[in-house]
């Protein structure tokens, strides 16, 4: 039986290890939190205390004789963990938001990287159409979890980090407009949008940066190219309020003695007003545009439920379906270096990857 060791076990890594524990993995789940291992034991998955970003996290790992890890760790953790296990000649998964800084001369295994829904799938969604096309086409990315239901506020459900989202607002998004590279305020309302969801309705979106790293890849194959973070109706002009209010600054304030940032503050207030147990929606959708008309590629949507969020489910399942691929097709025996996404394409292993999504969760519609 393939081993697979997944560090970190919030909402993104415990529905990974879940899934590919349900396809035949021996997986062993890792966290430095007592709860997130206790959440996985209940779910009848092999857990254990660690700390996932030590030094000596990789010589751990060979003793475990596994084949690969899978990281679904916070961004400055995951780097340091890729760090770590790389150096020691572990091959690694990694979900992330963004692309990671990883010091070429500590890679020591394969790494695949920005694994999961957008950056993840989309890449390889993006990546096949235009390497068939021959490039100069115009697509967007619509992605999103929110709330089950409209509230006048936020309409928000923290089942992802709201340190994540909030910084969403703050990061200039990377796009393509004209042919070439260009940056845009994502709080700038003349770049908002709506889109009409076939099952949500009217929602609107926002350029996001999740495509990043694929941009500075594979930009020049797209005439337009944009990212658009989908959200309920009436949040950004609260989240605009935010930032008016200077609750989205990161600079130290003096409060009653105590230092604080009011980015802390509003992470806080949001998680208090916005528990995960409200429950959520996730969509995710591709879209060329053909003939002088936007047509959908790809599609996929989520509700919470079965004790799952949307979001765990949808960005667990995609990434999880990328670790079944690396640990099962070869690829964690490939010689050190960094794979992207849509380098699956040109390994023939993209219809692979996208066969293996309803098997995880995830039911991708594609056009």
């Amino acid at each position: 039986m393939v081993k697979i060791a997944v560090l970190g076990l919030g909402r993104v890594g415990l529905r990974a290890a879940y899934n590919l524990a349900s396809r035949g993995f021996d997986v062993l789940g890792l966290d430095a939190s007592n709860d997130a291992v206790s959440r996985a034991r209940s779910l009848g998955l092999e857990a254990r205390l660690y700390d996932v970003e030590g030094r000596k996290a990789g010589e751990y790992l060979r003793g475990q004789r596994v084949v690969a890890a899978f990281i679904a760790l916070p961004y400055p953790v995951a780097s340091r963990a890729v760090a770590h296990l790389s150096s020691a000649g572990i091959p690694v998964v990694v979900a992330s938001i963004k692309p990671l800084r990883i010091d070429p001369g500590v890679v020591r295994a394969p790494i695949l990287t920005e694994v999961g829904v957008s950056p993840g799938l989309s890449n390889v969604i993006l990546y096949s159409m235009a390497a068939e096309t021959g490039g100069g086409v115009s697509a967007r990315v619509y992605v999103g979890s929110f709330g089950a239901r409209e509230d006048g506020l936020l309409s928000h459900a923290s089942t992802w980090r709201v340190e994540e989202m909030l910084e969403q607002y703050v990061t200039p998004a990377k796009l393509i407009q004209d042919g070439s590279e260009a940056v845009a305020d994502p709080l700038d309302p003349s770049l908002w949008m709506e889109y009409s969801d076939p099952e949500h309705g009217v929602l609107e979106c926002f350029p996001s940066q999740g495509l990043a790293g694929f941009i500075s890849r594979r930009g020049s194959l797209f005439k337009e190219l944009m990212e658009c973070s989908l959200r309920r109706r009436g949040h950004l002009k609260v989240v605009l309020t935010m930032r008016g209010l200077g609750l989205l600054d990161s600079t130290p304030l003096k409060v009653s003695g105590c230092i604080v940032r009011p980015f802390d503050m509003a992470v806080k207030l949001v998680e208090t007003r916005y528990p995960p147990d409200v429950g959520d929606v996730a969509v995710f959708t591709v879209e060329a545009r053909r003939g002088g008309r936007w047509e959908t590629l790809a599609r996929a949507s989520l509700r919470h439920g079965g004790g799952w969020s949307a979001s765990s489910k949808m960005v667990g399942g995609a990434s999880s379906a990328f670790a079944e691929v690396f640990a099962a097709e070869g690829l964690s025996e490939e010689e050190p270096g960094i794979i992207y996404p849509e380098d699956l394409y040109e390994l023939g292993l993209a219809e692979k990857l996208l066969s293996l999504l309803p098997s995880h969760g995830v039911s991708l519609e594609v056009g």
